[in-house]
């Protein structure tokens, strides 16, 4: 034990043995990139690898948009003349299929050269300056062999590197564009988030994929995931898609929770805060919500579109704003009368769309309110307030039709008539939330003050006497009516 001691000691006190252990253990002044290197590639060599499959764009990447006619043909005529394109940046992984390139930079440059070299679209002509449209405005198998030549031997310098633990290829993509306009703020979302589980399990549930024949499981989910982008009306815009399913999860946690839905974070700051540390039981949860709402959705919207403007008499231009009321209101009153008993929202969807077709239209006032569009506001309150009243009218239509819910029944004509005759004052009753007067008992309604879809009971202390148009209003405050 002693001679460990004085070894301690002995290396302690030598300066050469604590100037390495210092070296060893302090942090580098600089993290570089691993096995950076700068190589001109002949578009032929990008080729090659695109035709093998070894020559793509990872998941941090931007969808890859045509840029349409012109763009495409001066890209092309800009190579034809000789003229630098710019570099590109690719990083590079081993997989059990050989190398594989991502291209980090220089995307859209690349991979539409790749589709005029598999023919995919034609020069325009009358966007042709400086070559002979007559010979050169044609697919590439169409070109003359010297200008197939050109186009193919053409270099580009290629920035090349291989992920470490200090720099991965989605975060040199957000470090080259920050700061920029260049990226939207779904577009850095998904550049930051996207190797995570979380954003993957949610990914999945709006990404149409190439499915196997037999992979039924991949079915499955390129159906919800069509569905999805249909209730979002996306049209296969993957990352809005990705966006509104963010805000339908962002608008259940708040309802539920009684925060404002209407104020506060962004879906994705929600995402940051909330959801990227979800665990697995959580991610199955809100995956089965999901699925779960929209088999009742589809039957109920039947491919009609009741989230879109069109669908309703209404139009944007009168000050209408259908989607900032009619959207969210739509979508957790589905929600919640699918959390009630799906097997028997999907039973009666026919009804539960016809009742909000009738209810919508009667209550037009409240769900497209028309005015000054930049005076135009949507609160917690109004929302609220809308859901609860078109949830619970839903809720009594549904039961006079024979659905039986876990829930207290509705108030009977007798209840009503027993709360009118104890509560009246002289020749009146008093609204129990303006304290307004009320002469005729058929300007009343006897309104749960905690809403039986919320477990409210019917009893007389959950309650009151209400006017009818203020029951029926967007004005009062919901907080105080559930407390």
């Amino acid at each position: 034990m002693s001679n460990e001691s004085e070894n301690i000691e002995e290396e302690a006190s030598d300066p050469n043995v604590s100037e390495a252990l210092i070296e060893e253990t302090a942090e580098p002044d600089v993290h570089e990139v691993e096995g950076r290197e700068s190589k001109h590639m002949a578009l032929s060599r990008l080729y090659g690898l695109h035709k093998r499959g070894r020559l793509a764009t990872d998941d941090y990447q931007r969808n890859f948009v045509d840029r349409k006619s012109k763009w495409n043909t001066k890209l092309i005529e800009s190579v034809l003349c000789g003229i630098d394109i710019g570099s590109v940046e690719l990083v590079k992984a081993t997989t059990e299929d050989g190398e594989m390139y991502y291209i980090v930079d220089g995307q859209h440059r690349i991979l539409t050269i790749m589709r005029y070299l598999d023919n995919e679209f034609t020069l325009a002509k009358n966007h042709l300056t400086k070559v002979n449209s007559s010979v050169i405005g044609q697919r590439f198998q169409k070109l003359g062999e010297r200008w197939q030549n050109k186009l193919q031997d053409t270099e580009v310098t290629a920035f090349m590197y291989r992920e470490n633990e200090h720099h991965d290829a989605a975060s040199i993509f957000l470090r080259r564009n920050e700061g920029s306009s260049n990226l939207n703020k779904m577009e850095r979302y998904n550049a930051r988030w996207c190797r995570s589980i979380v954003y993957r399990a949610l990914w999945d549930l709006v990404d149409v994929r190439e499915e196997d024949s037999t992979d039924k499981s991949r079915k499955d989910m390129n159906s919800a995931a069509m569905q999805w982008q249909g209730f979002a009306l996306s049209n296969n815009k993957r990352l809005e898609s990705l966006r509104v399913l963010l805000e339908f999860v962002k608008d259940i946690h708040h309802f539920d929770n009684g925060e404002d839905i209407t104020k506060g974070e962004s879906e994705v700051k929600y995402y940051e805060d909330e959801l990227h540390a979800a665990g697995e039981k959580e991610i199955k949860t809100i995956q089965k919500m999901v699925k779960d709402f929209l088999s009742v959705w589809r039957i109920v919207d039947h491919g009609s579109g009741l989230n879109k403007s069109s669908y309703w008499d209404c139009t944007e231009e009168s000050g209408n704003k259908p989607h900032r009321i009619l959207h969210p209101v739509l979508t957790l009153v589905i929600h919640k009368i699918t959390k009630m008993g799906k097997t028997d929202a999907i039973a009666h969807a026919t009804d539960i769309r016809d009742f909000l077709d009738t209810f919508v239209t009667n209550n037009s006032e409240l769900f497209f309110p028309v005015g000054d569009t930049r005076k135009f506001t949507v609160d917690d309150e109004k929302i609220r307030h809308l859901v609860h009243y078109t949830l619970d009218s839903l809720v009594t239509h549904l039961e006079e039709l024979g659905v039986n819910y876990k829930i207290d029944k509705p108030v009977s004509p007798a209840l009503r008539k027993e709360i009118l005759n104890e509560r009246k004052v002289g020749d009146h009753w008093v609204c129990e939330i303006s304290g307004g007067t009320l002469i005729d008992d058929s300007d009343i309604d006897i309104d749960h003050t905690v809403k039986r879809s919320l477990g409210g009971k019917t009893t007389k202390d959950n309650l009151r006497i209400v006017h009818k148009t203020l029951n029926r209003s967007q004005r009062y405050n919901s907080t105080q009516e559930e407390e």
